[in-house]
């Protein structure tokens, strides 16, 4: 699509440069123009007017005047910018190219997947994006639209892809299926070009894609197609698959008698990068060598690629793939000289198990410079910026490998301690217990924090650290429990992480390796309660990787299993750190159960509060109160807050049901019922009263004779009053159970409002008391706006303030500074309807907010205590609507407050004197605006009587009559 013109210039014409066009006359001397003149007529170059003899006129412009113009199309430059990585660029030009070809704006996949001869095709200057403002001569002009519609979409799905689009890829998709028909439709035949990879952010499908693509007779691009196929194969997790098809490149001739479509750098590149994503898996293999982990020293072990972890014990050349990698996968990077970032962390590693120190250092640095080296080849790329996050946490770990430099090789005597400090292991963390390893306190709090890392880059950062303390526990044998034991919680950590970011996956390989290592760690411990327990949260963790893929069902089922077991398992003369961790287990399991319960709606609300997460959380509150460690605080606060939320839930559909218009008629149907049944009582008492005196006369009239038309008269009338006597009486017992029903229905949901509300408002509270900024990392902004919503809107319901009062002391009032504003504007005098002592309790918290915060709260309650101050306006009564929106009873309050605070005394006595402060800033400034400037208006007829240009502060003294007031001036220079 790419052509050349040479734009020289044939006329004079020309609006800049005149004088140095070639055909314009030069102001050169009589002689020199002679001596130029003879030149040419002895020279074979090409004069002015031969050189532009057949281009064509060029029309006025204003451009450089002469030189090479490359006349580019958006698709192009689209080209261009897709192999130079620059993806939205390439989404820009490819959108703009499709518009100026096809017509319109937007929409033009749309169009033409309805049909292809339908959609316009424009010819239009402003496909030649060049500049010149002049039509392309390139070669998209011939295609025809569907053609380039098939490339067009190409390239955004490419983008798309990059930018994990899903969404709008399926979209294109959708519509590039139609185009295809009416392309194939059209005649044109199908070539090896069109079943061209169809890209996708599923994996799977990319795989497949490719692997179609290479078993095509003639091949294009072979060795991109393979390192996107070895990238695939590792971002689905199956590395000895990508391990065995890395060992078959080589060996195939095609890998390099077959890559058309790239140039020789561009093959070289690729070699460069497959040669570092086999060093990658080199050291990647420690990750799996159980071996490392033993006590027992065997030099016998080898390993290879190949052959996946060794089978023997660790040895001088467990890593030493270097060789072999040379003489079966001879590639020279690129020809580099230098090596790549994983071949240098693979010679570090190496290094260490050789305890040659030297070349571990050098082979740090190399890796550290390769990266660098990588960071500023990608200067320019529109995703620079993005990237920084990830070289960040890749040079982080490069820093760990240094610094772990003393845990490595034995020489150098470091402490453990320090040793796992590198890597992010507090003191706190470090625990050679097993168990204890297993809680959910790995030190994976830096991941945790960074947003705008890519998963790659943690999972990197992740394996380097689990190969680091592998290593160390190889050379460390002394300390190997220890180090066990922190990579148990490391690969808790991982697999979490790995969850985290939807890479079940990864999670999945990480709970193997933590099998092992547990398995490992439990061969020389014989207690079975804490093999239970490990096994326990083993099968925990099953449970939220069974989540996170989808299958809840076998999720819930494992949680409700391990809560069975952990309920049947008797701890008779267990000491208080088992029975600690037992809690511990089913806290999780029920907290586990009950949140996966809650998102898929598999068991009644009142199932999933009583059975589980109330239990769950009042077992954690038990563990935080007999040891308050951090993590037992996280896991209190979390069951804590996961109670209320559901609680608040159960509460709001509740309110709901009994606002509703359902709930109202049913009322109404019940006192229908209830006014029908005393109605019914009174006949049957009516009826009874009746059968008691006509069974009197029958006896007093039993000797007196009848005929038999007469008797038997009698008894039908005696049996239709006894019929009717029976269906009254059924007809009462019936409506005493409907209404003895409604009654038990509706006073179990009025109960279960005010159930449901002191659970959710305590149970946030305890949460929040519990919670602690420092080490928790949770946003809790969402819970404490619920609770005082919840408390606001039932500020009137008995025993909410009461609740309210009773947490107010432990909950930090520095949850409650954002609602500052909304706290405030509830200050009111208690009045006589104010039974709840709702006001009290505001009045204690405001009073605390403005004692722990004076700088942010002291303000606000000042200017509502201002609320009366109010100058004389022209329109009094909107002077009056305001006074009656603040309300004096207000401005009392607060006033009432602030008093209160100016008696504070102690280590408080500092905010008194800010109250004063403040109060007398505030006056100074109320006293300004108020005070009136009409003499300092002047005259506009005498001139003489102009305004003054300046004022000075002192003037507004007292402002409202106060002669002892200060002016503002006085009160800002005083100290």
């Amino acid at each position: 699509g790419l052509f050349v013109g040479y734009r020289w210039v044939s006329g004079g014409s020309h609006k800049r440069n005149t004088t140095k066009l070639p055909t314009q006359k030069m102001n050169l001397s009589s002689k020199k123009r002679a001596a130029a003149k003879r030149k040419r007529a002895t020279d074979d170059s090409l004069d002015d007017s031969q050189y532009t003899e057949d281009l064509p006129a060029t029309p006025e412009w204003r451009g450089v005047p002469f030189g090479i113009v490359l006349h580019l199309s958006g698709l192009d430059v689209a080209r261009a910018c897709l192999r130079a990585n620059r993806y939205a660029s390439a989404l820009f030009y490819s959108e703009m190219f499709a518009d100026n070809r096809f017509g319109g704006s937007g929409g033009n996949f749309e169009r033409l997947s309805k049909n292809d001869s339908s959609a316009p095709s424009s010819r239009g200057a402003a496909i030649d994006i060049s500049g010149f403002g002049l039509h392309s001569e390139s070669t998209t002009d011939s295609i025809t639209n569907s053609s380039v519609a098939l490339e067009l979409s190409d390239i955004t799905k490419k983008c798309l892809v990059q930018f994990r689009e899903s969404d709008g890829l399926e979209g294109i998709q959708t519509q590039d299926s139609a185009i295809r028909f009416y392309h194939d439709a059209g005649g044109t035949s199908m070539n090896q070009e069109d079943l061209s990879e169809m890209p996708s952010t599923n994996d799977w499908d990319n795989l497949l894609a490719l692997d179609m693509r290479q078993q095509l007779s003639q091949r294009f691009e072979y060795s991109s197609n393979a390192l996107a196929i070895t990238s695939h194969l590792k971002t689905v997790g199956l590395r000895h698959v990508m391990r065995r098809y890395m060992v078959g490149l080589e060996g195939s001739d095609e890998f390099r008698a077959q890559d058309l479509g790239l140039s020789s750098s561009a093959r070289q590149d690729n070699e460069a990068k497959l040669k570092d994503q086999w060093f990658e898996e080199s050291w990647r293999t420690l990750q799996w060598d159980d071996t490392l982990l033993s006590s027992a020293s065997d030099d016998a072990g080898s390993l290879t690629l190949t052959a996946g972890v060794h089978s023997g014990g660790p040895s001088k050349a467990t890593m030493s793939h270097r060789g072999r990698f040379e003489s079966e996968i001879a590639w020279n990077g690129g020809g580099l000289n230098r090596r790549g970032m994983n071949e240098c962390i693979n010679v570090a590693f190496n290094s260490a198990l050789d305890e040659e120190s030297d070349s571990h250092s050098k082979a740090v640095m190399e890796a550290r410079q390769a990266l660098l080296d990588e960071l500023c080849s990608s200067v320019g790329n529109e995703s620079l910026m993005a990237a920084l996050p990830d070289y960040s946490t890749k040079l982080m770990a490069f820093n760990e490998i240094d610094k772990m430099k003393g845990g490595l090789f034995a020489g150098l005597n470091q402490p453990v301690s320090s040793t796992l400090k590198v890597l992010g292991y507090n003191d706190d963390d470090v625990d050679s217990s097993l168990i204890n390893a297993m809680a959910p306190h790995a030190p994976t709090s830096f991941v945790g924090f960074q947003p705008n890392v890519g998963f790659s880059s943690l999972d990197f950062l992740m394996s380097i650290r689990e190969a680091t303390l592998r290593v160390s526990a190889q050379k460390r044998p002394d300390d190997a429990a220890l180090l066990r034991s922190t990579l148990t919680s490391h690969l808790f950590g991982f697999s979490a992480l790995a969850r985290k970011c939807n890479r079940p996956e990864v999670a999945s390989t990480c709970l193997q390796r933590l099998r092992n290592v547990m398995e490992i760690s439990e061969a020389s411990t014989g207690d079975s309660i804490s093999k239970l327990h490990s096994s326990l949260r083993l099968h925990l963790e099953d449970a939220r990787l069974n989540s996170a893929k989808g299958n809840f069902g076998s999720a819930i089922r494992t949680c409700k299993l391990v809560i069975n077991k952990m309920t049947n398992t008797t701890l008779s003369g267990a000491v208080d750190g088992v029975k600690e961790r037992h809690r511990t287990i089913m806290s999780d399991a029920g907290a586990l159960c009950g949140d996966l319960m809650v998102e898929y709606k598999v068991e009644s609300g009142k199932t999933i509060l009583h059975d589980y997460l109330k239990p769950a959380s009042s077992m954690a509150l038990k563990v935080y109160e007999k040891n308050k460690s951090s993590a037992n605080g996280q896991r209190a606060s979390q069951s804590q807050f996961a109670l209320a939320d559901f609680v608040a839930s159960l509460y709001d559909n509740v309110v709901e049901k009994v606002k509703s218009q359902e709930w109202i008629k049913a009322r109404v149907t019940a006192d229908e019922r209830r006014a029908e049944l005393q109605i019914c009582n009174k006949m049957l008492e009516k009826a009874n009263k009746e059968n008691a005196g006509t069974k009197s006369k029958a006896s007093a009239r039993s000797g007196t004779a009848r005929t038999g038309a007469q008797s038997r008269t009698k008894q039908t009338l005696e049996e239709m009053t006894k019929k009717e006597h029976r269906e009254l009486v059924m007809h009462v017992a019936t409506l005493k159970k409907e209404l003895k029903m409604d009654e038990k229905e509706r006073k179990s949901v009025e109960r279960a409002v005010s159930e449901y509300l002191h659970l959710a408002i305590a149970s946030f509270a305890k949460a929040l008391s519990i919670h602690n900024p420092s080490t928790m990392s949770e946003d809790v902004s969402k819970h404490i706006f619920r609770m005082v919503s919840l408390w606001f809107a039932n500020s009137t319901e008995f025993g909410v303030n009461e609740l309210m009062r009773q947490y107010q002391d432990a909950v930090s009032t520095h949850h409650f500074v954002p609602l500052t504003y909304q706290i405030f504007a509830r200050i009111d005098s208690a009045g006589q309807d104010d039974t709840s002592d709702f006001q009290g309790t505001l009045r204690d918290l405001v009073l605390k907010m403005c004692t722990d915060h004076p700088y942010h709260c002291l303000i606000q309650l000042i200017t509502l205590a201002n609320g009366s101050k109010v100058a004389a306006s022209d329109a009094p009564g909107r002077t009056n609507a305001y006074l009656q929106y603040a309300g004096h009873s207000k401005v009392d309050a607060a006033v009432s407050i602030l008093e209160s605070l100016k008696r504070l005394k102690g280590s408080s006595a500092y905010v008194a004197s800010l109250v004063e402060s403040y109060i007398a800033l505030s006056n100074g400034y109320i006293d300004l605006a108020m005070f009136p400037t009409t003499k300092f208006h002047g005259d506009k007829k005498d001139k003489s009587k102009a305004p003054p240009k300046k004022i000075a502060l002192s003037v507004a003294k007292s402002g409202g009559g106060r002669s002892a007031q200060k002016s503002l001036d006085q009160i800002l220079s005083s100290g």
